[in-house]
């Protein structure tokens, strides 16, 4: 039993013997603050997420004695006053008494308990590699549309100055702000892909999942009779590679768009990969990458370029089901329509973006392997900076034509305008000029051993059969210096 005596606190056990216990300490006025002063009750609409730092104040007394320490904070004039580290939902104080109280000392606690002072954290998915989920975390699926876009197992939402992860309304966690602007991923690796909303079905705010036969062309007659996506397999020390590795349109029905490499197809090393010395860069056993200043991969035929594209994105452990392909006629199609409807020219040189040889384009940096020359003869990979100043005249040493790395041309203009626009049109990078690229496309009307090609290259002019949503075609086996190709991601 307890009993009080003149203010001092005793316990009396079951023999009767009489103990002194230490005085109870009194906490009141309790009080968290945002670090700008701000203050947060658990009825707040202004809650910072977890994560955030707060401060952490209350007043204490003590009937008999004096409180000489606390574990965390600072103790002054009755008074504790403690700023959080950041990660901290529950906080436990532990005060000192001496005196009369407490012949010895004595530790008293008191908790603080955070957690109804914050809101939820609604970036929980950002850096969670261990799932397919959406910016908030969850792996729910019918919670993943084109404006809540999947995260792949693997890869991290990172920001660009152009397109952000954040919630339009922090309640519902239905809209991602930048869902439409050409949102980045990142792997360990550094690989970078784009995220591209579209629909197979119709939709007022998205591009549908589609061929688009009627884009510039040297292709004879191109139509949804002649124009396929190819079903080419390779079977190479006993894996099976297809053209397409799964159903084209299996994640757009269930997610609601798809990522597309955000830079043309790179080499891992650009000293020490096989072959890069040589014009060929065949080899099935190199694994490209998508990142700024990259060495691209050129002189790759299309049967190697499909296949390199497959071992990008094929590692269960780190990425689950999701696997990597070379970029398909309708997946590139859609991307060309979804440029159009933000305004951004595709279809003639008035694109103004891209290296063609009839614009003006520079890189005044230093990276190595920075860019190639192709006049009369082939140069090598050179360092540092380059100019090129367009010209209609034909290549020659005096007007030669400029192949740079992954991503270095980082200005472009919206169609009809002459006002240049810093970064990539949707963060997509190179997608016209610079390198032609392989799809995964077959022109039936010339031939079997025929695959189609997009975007035009440096050595083009860039008119109307050369811009970025241009087709052409060339044989499956042919390698040469203005030819590469781009990743897609297939989430599954």
């Amino acid at each position: 039993m307890t009993v009080g005596i003149d203010g001092k606190v005793f316990e009396i056990d079951s023999s009767g013997t009489i103990e002194k216990t230490t005085a109870k300490i009194i906490t009141s006025n309790l009080k968290i603050t945002k670090t700008d002063g701000t203050e947060i009750t658990e009825s707040s609409i202004n809650k910072p997420e977890e994560g955030t730092a707060v401060i952490v104040s209350f007043d204490v007394e003590i009937a008999e004695g004096t409180i000489t320490a606390v574990n965390k904070g600072t103790l002054a004039n009755g008074k504790v006053e403690y700023t959080t580290d950041g990660t901290e939902t529950e906080i436990e104080f532990e005060f000192t008494i001496m005196g009369t109280s407490s012949e010895e000392g004595d530790g008293t606690e008191y908790i603080v308990q955070l957690s109804q002072y914050y809101k939820a954290n609604t970036t929980s998915g950002r850096t969670a590699k261990t799932s397919n989920r959406t910016l908030s975390g969850t792996t729910d699926t019918t919670k993943m549309t084109y404006k809540n876009p999947v995260i792949p197992q693997g890869f991290s939402a990172i920001d660009t100055e152009s397109a952000k992860w954040e919630y339009e309304n922090e309640e519902t966690l239905d809209e991602v702000k930048g869902w439409n602007d050409g949102l980045v991923i990142k792997d360990d690796l550094d690989n970078e892909f784009v995220w591209v909303p579209c629909t197979t079905g119709t939709s007022d705010d998205v591009v549908t999942y589609s061929k688009k036969y009627d884009y510039p062309t040297y292709i004879s007659s191109p139509s949804s009779s002649n124009l396929i996506d190819a079903t080419d397999t390779q079977k190479i020390s006993g894996v099976e590679y297809k053209a397409i590795p799964v159903i084209e349109t299996t994640q757009i029905s269930t997610y609601g768009g798809f990522y597309v490499a955000r830079y043309e197809a790179g080499l891992a090393s650009a000293t020490n990969d096989p072959e890069t010395s040589k014009h060929v860069n065949n080899n099935y056993n190199c694994i490209p990458v998508s990142k700024y200043g990259s060495k691209v991969w050129n002189y790759v035929d299309y049967d190697h370029s499909y296949v390199a594209a497959q071992k990008m994105i094929n590692n269960s452990t780190k990425y689950g089901n999701n696997k990597s392909g070379l970029i398909t006629g309708t997946q590139w199609d859609t991307i060309m329509k979804w440029l159009e409807s933000a305004n951004i020219g595709v279809l003639t040189s008035n694109q103004n973006w891209g290296t063609y040889r009839t614009l003006t384009y520079s890189y005044a940096g230093t990276q190595n392997n920075s860019y190639f020359t192709y006049g009369s003869s082939l140069g090598a990979w050179s360092n540092g900076a380059f100019s090129h100043t367009g010209s209609n005249n034909s290549i020659s040493d005096s007007n030669k034509v400029y192949y740079h790395a992954s991503g270095l041309n980082t200005s472009y203009k919206l169609a009809n305008s002459d006002t240049p626009i810093s970064g990539y049109p949707k963060n997509i990078a190179d997608l016209g000029g610079n390198f032609a690229e392989w799809t995964s496309e077959v022109s039936l009307n010339d031939g079997a051993d025929v695959r189609v090609i997009r975007g035009g290259t440096a050595s083009y002019k860039g008119g109307h059969d050369e811009a970025a949503s241009s087709r052409t075609d060339d044989k499956k086996k042919y390698n040469y210096e203005s030819l590469g190709y781009r990743v897609v991601l297939y989430i599954q």
